[in-house]
């Protein structure tokens, strides 16, 4: 996956990649997550219907689990800029907001 802003002039751009393993969520996790997963996110959006996305229905619940952060780094970014753009790889550890519980596995460092 790739997390970037499109409208971000040439030589601003900001990027995350992150590698991960997706799958429907087993039927036993589901009420644990629906609710949060099915909020409406601004004022305008409708509630997505749980029993959408359960049984015979044709959308099923899914998640993503994490195993791989890396940042996008500008050729000419003070630091860490090699002239041309690269990744550099970012290891998030248990402890970070988003890890642990949420995804069920630590950060571990990608090859920029």
């Amino acid at each position: 996956m790739v997390i970037f802003d499109s409208t971000a002039p040439i030589g601003t751009a900001q990027a995350v990649y992150l590698l991960a393993t997706a799958g429907r969520l087993p039927d036993d996790e589901f009420e644990r997550h629906v609710d949060h997963a099915c909020r409406a996110r601004f004022p305008e959006q409708r509630v997505f219907p749980r029993d959408e996305l359960q049984g015979p229905a044709p959308l099923r619940l899914c998640r993503a689990r994490v195993t791989e952060h890396s940042v996008h780094v500008r050729g000419s970014a003070p630091v860490h800029g090699k002239g041309v753009d690269s990744r550099l790889a970012v290891d998030l550890g248990s402890s970070a907001p988003g890890q642990g519980a949420a995804t069920g596995l630590p950060g571990r460092s990608a090859t920029p």
